[in-house]
């Protein structure tokens, strides 16, 4: 599973691949459920983290997550 923030980004049209990718949109209950779910996350912090200065909450997350007994990576 993988979630993705987005903002300010540009979608364009592969240029040589013909793998076709399937995209699936979740809210924020959607995600909290994906979350609950898995058995290990990776963490990659972007721009958009940083100027949302959300950094120690997504420590808090973290934190939480391996309390559950979850592997979580943060690169």
């Amino acid at each position: 599973m993988l979630l993705l923030g987005g903002y300010g980004t540009t979608v364009t049209a592969p240029t040589t691949s013909t793998e076709v990718l399937v995209h699936t949109e979740i809210d924020a209950h959607g995600a909290a459920e994906a979350l609950k779910n898995a058995d290990k996350i990776v963490i990659v912090p972007g721009y958009g983290l940083a100027v949302a200065q959300a950094a120690s909450v997504v420590a808090e997350i973290a934190l939480s997550l391996r309390k559950e007994g979850k592997e979580v990576c943060c690169i």
